[in-house]
């Protein structure tokens, strides 16, 4: 019994020179991307869909894993038409186009509410009466994104992440039909545009001729040891169970040398 105790210790510490090691990371990647598309005329621009996140099932499974960080991020990209009515050539005017993403992210893992990328230009029109392109620069197929944002969650809950399946993490995003006070969304040619939004009484977004683009992507990194620790760990539990087995072996011989002289050995 006392030889069965002294091979498990040596087991277990094999268990924590791997998880000690230096560390190594698992990185996986999630991309979701609503591509370039005119609205209302088009699809509506969003994003709905769930991320399966492969769990950590390498040599000691919650004991060498160490950690587990989510970084997330969205953007949103937007061109279109606009066309100034009664006013003077280079009339000075702002745009905009807002979001909304939300990551549900697993168990006690805080979720990503507020990481919503906002688009906000200053250009100025073209002459009353004539479409002009926004952005407009450096050429008419120029495109406008957002300022990059981002965020960090460390998950807390290491068990969750450990096993042969998946973790699930929903993932949403949309276009916001809503804008800062003083700004409208009336077209010059009736219906209004959902998405796009200015701040000058005169300037309008062309109905139908305005593009967007949704992209939400997520990096979640393993914190393990690195691979050469794990064969070192494993090789250490071999050895002890090759030596629990070579006393086990050297006790039944002798056991059996003992009985054949007629001498009976006592369990203890």
């Amino acid at each position: 019994m006392k030889s069965y105790l002294r091979n498990g210790m040596v087991v277990a510490a094999a268990l924590a020179v791997s998880a000690g090691a230096e560390a190594a990371t698992v990185v996986q990647t999630f991309t979701e991307t609503f591509s370039l598309t005119a609205t209302p005329t088009g699809a509506l621009p969003q994003i709905n869909t769930s991320w399966n996140v492969p769990q950590y099932n390498g040599f000691g499974g919650l004991t060498s894993l160490t950690g587990v960080s989510y970084d997330l991020s969205t953007q949103i990209l937007y061109r279109g038409v606009v066309v100034a009515i009664g006013t003077g050539a280079s009339t000075a005017f702002n745009l905009q186009v807002r979001s909304d993403f939300y990551f549900d992210l697993p168990t006690s893992t805080a979720d990503v509410t507020a990481l919503d990328p906002t688009i906000l230009l200053n250009p100025t029109s073209g002459l009353s009466g004539v479409q002009f392109n926004v952005p407009g620069t450096p050429s008419i197929d120029s495109i406008a994104a957002s300022a990059p944002n981002s965020a960090t969650r460390i998950a807390t809950d290491l068990a969750t992440y450990v096993g042969s399946g998946a973790v699930a993490v929903p993932v949403t995003g949309s276009l916001l039909t809503s804008a800062l006070g003083g700004y409208h969304n009336n077209s010059s040619d009736g219906p209004l545009t959902p998405f796009v939004f200015v701040d000058h009484a005169k300037i309008f977004p062309m109905f139908g001729m305005q593009e967007f683009s949704l992209v939400a992507t997520m990096v979640v990194t393993y914190t393990v040891p690195e691979p050469g620790t794990w064969g070192a760990a494993g090789a250490l539990a071999l050895l002890a169970g090759a030596k629990l087995i070579s006393r086990l072996r050297a006790k039944r011989l002798r056991a059996e040398a003992l009985k054949g002289m007629g001498i009976q050995l006592q369990q203890v």
